[in-house]
């Protein structure tokens, strides 16, 4: 079974995690691709976008 072929679509979701660059290279190795990320450090707070089998 392989996930992208599982996977049809979902739109989002938010995590709030302890380890943002952990989280990062997780779902990196999941398939996913990170296609912006931003951080405002004031508030603590990185945001990341990603992309999962996006079709050119």
């Amino acid at each position: 079974m392989n996930l992208a072929e599982n996977i049809i679509a979902f739109h989002h979701y938010s995590l709030k995690v302890t380890d943002f660059d952990a989280t990062l290279k997780f779902y990196k190795a999941l398939g996913f691709n990170e296609v912006h990320s931003w951080e405002l450090p004031s508030f603590n707070l990185k945001k990341g976008i990603m992309f999962f089998n996006e079709k050119d």
